[in-house]
């Protein structure tokens, strides 16, 4: 399916300076995403479909090349510190962006892939 998103959709909102061919590849990347997970629920109107599409393009490129600042300081001397948002390991929790996709997705699909599921066997007392 062709991409829901453009490059000029996705830097109104990702302020980055990544090149638009690495951009093109984050937004083919949620597009593929997209249409494997939500592309036939009729759940999702065009339009939700294609807000998903451009904030999870948004989360994928921040949290994979260009993680945003949180904070920024000057310490003593010459001491600069800056943290940025989101850490390893966290999926969509990761990033601004990839909390807002969870939002944006009323099925709850996509926040599904971080689950773990267990298994708890219980004897039989027969």
């Amino acid at each position: 399916m062709a991409n829901r998103v453009t490059i000029a959709e996705l830097r109104e909102i990702f302020d980055t300076m990544l090149l638009d061919a690495v951009l093109t590849t984050f937004i083919g990347i949620a597009n593929r995403v997209m249409t494997s997970y939500l592309g036939t629920t009729t759940l999702l109107t065009d339009a939700e479909k294609k807000d998903i599409e451009l904030f999870l393009s948004a989360h994928l490129a921040s949290t994979m090349r260009d993680p945003q600042a949180q904070s920024e300081g000057v310490t003593g001397g010459a001491g600069v510190s800056i943290t940025y948002h989101g850490k390893s390991g966290l999926g969509l929790d990761g990033s601004h962006f990839g909390q807002t996709v969870k939002m944006l997705d009323r099925t709850g699909i996509l926040a599904l892939q971080k689950k773990e599921a267990s298994v708890f066997a219980i004897p039989s007392f027969d």
